[in-house]
Order: structure tokens, then C-alpha cells, then sequence
């Protein structure tokens, strides 16, 4: 359950991360398969769009769920330098800083509306125009 309280961040995050890497366009189209499953209407859309449709999925499943935040298991941000340190990088399309970590932590703990504060062509909006 703790994983499934991370999931919607940590693959925002990689998003973020792929901007500019040479495997951008190759993990973005894997994402954006997974997102199209989801799409009510596929219609001509990009892949910038499906991931994020993904993303919001994500975010809504989290909710709808209602799949425990770490402070529900009682994580504090006091713990997060620890349990970022403790974090390894398996099968990761790209490599997460210590910072990286830390804000996945932050982004995932506690908030009840995850859709809420999301960067700029990541994971806008999509319930309203599919």
C-alpha cells in the first residue's frame, strides 16, 4: 500500500525527468500507451497528453481508493531524509537525486487532492476535454 501512495508522484517525476534525456520519446510513448487505456476517446493527441492522462488516472485511482498517505502509517517529513537514503533506483528510466526523493516524499504525504500544484505540462487536466 505504501507503493501505491508513491505511484502517481514518482511517475509524474520521471516525466519531469525525461524532458531533454535521449529516451524521452521512447519512455513517453510507453506511457502514453498506458495513458490511452484510459482515454474515453483517443481522438489525434499527443503523447505529451496520454502520459499525463496517465498521471491523472493515477492521482484520481489514489483517491478514489483511498490508498492510505504516509502519514497515515505515521511518515513525517522528519523521516523522508532517512527513507531517501534508504531508496534504491531498480529498473528506473532515469536516476532519481536524493532531492528527487525527498520531493516525491513531500508531494505524496498527506495532501487529500494530489491533482492539486501540478507542474506546468505534466499531468494538467484532462477530465474536462475527454
Amino acid at each position: 500500500t505504501v507503493c501505491g501512495a508513491l505511484m502517481a508522484e514518482t511517475n509524474r517525476l520521471i516525466l519531469e525527468r525525461l524532458k531533454g534525456t535521449p529516451g524521452e520519446n521512447y519512455y513517453r510513448a510507453k506511457y502514453a500507451a498506458v495513458g490511452k487505456l484510459f482515454a474515453r476517446q483517443a481522438g489525434n493527441k499527443s503523447d505529451v497528453y496520454f502520459a499525463g492522462l496517465l498521471i491523472d488516472r493515477l492521482l484520481e485511482m489514489t483517491e478514489i481508493l483511498r490508498i492510505p498517505r504516509l502519514s497515515d502509517y505515521g511518515i513525517t517529513s522528519e523521516h523522508f531524509p532517512f527513507l531517501a537514503g534508504k531508496t534504491s533506483n531498480k529498473n528506473n528510466p532515469v536516476p532519481f537525486s536524493t532531492d528527487d526523493l525527498m520531493k516525491i516524499l513531500e508531494r505524496s504525504n498527506g495532501r487529500k487532492n494530489p491533482t492539486l500544484n501540478k507542474p506546468d505540462g505534466i499531468a494538467s487536466n484532462h477530465q474536462k476535454t475527454n
